[in-house]
């Protein structure tokens, strides 16, 4: 189970093309929000939506309802919306034309290095004419395989090869491993434009 847990992670929760799409949807809620800020309104936008928007908690009820077709049906409307930002995320992800992503090395993660990969990659995306506010940044994508708390009662508890009964962690080495071990990719998303200019530099 643990091991399948930790595939799934690297092979399609951290895929680039999945977070790429998160990236743009979380953007296009971001940008719903600015425009209500500013006196606007976005049309369609379910209640129990714009209550989250808004940061309030609606009913588990309301909630539950936002399903697969309200959220497609809303991208829909949004593409064909005034506002030139959103209609570019929604359309993006409704047409399958997804930011791209670069993955940012180890050795570019420090605070200094990374402040400047971000200052490129927000003039390439502004160059090529989009707005960097929405359509660039740094996605983390971070997962620890396996953590329990010393002395919770939430362990797994197995039967070893001498009849013992002790926490898993113990008893397999492998897993043993994977407690604490911090799993993850750190990713710049652009346009594909932009992204050509980082690769150039």
């Amino acid at each position: 189970y643990l091991m399948a847990r930790l595939s799934m992670f690297q092979q399609v929760y951290f895929h680039k093309t999945g977070r790429a799409a998160e990236f743009m949807f979380k953007r296009a809620l971001r940008r719903i929000a600015d425009v209500m800020e500013d006196g606007g309104r976005v049309d369609p936008l379910p209640p129990v939506l714009e209550a989250l928007i808004r940061g309030e908690v609606p009913p588990l009820g309301d909630y539950l309802e936002l399903d697969d077709v309200i959220m497609w049906s809303c991208l829909r409307g949004w593409a064909d919306s005034d506002d030139e930002v959103l209609a570019r995320l929604a359309s993006g992800l409704l047409r399958r034309r997804l930011l791209r992503t670069l993955p940012l090395p180890r050795e570019h993660e420090a605070v200094h290095r990374e402040r400047r990969v971000i200052e490129l990659v927000r003039n390439a995306t502004e160059t090529a004419g989009y707005d960097p506010d929405y359509f660039c940044g740094l996605d983390r994508a971070v997962d620890v395989p396996y953590h329990v708390d010393p002395g919770s009662s939430e362990r797994i508890w197995v039967l070893g090869s001498a009849k013992k009964i002790g926490p898993l962690a113990e008893i397999s080495p492998i897993v043993d491993v994977l407690r604490g071990w911090q799993v993850g990719r750190t990713l710049v998303i652009c346009p594909r434009e932009a992204r050509d200019v980082l690769l150039r530099e």
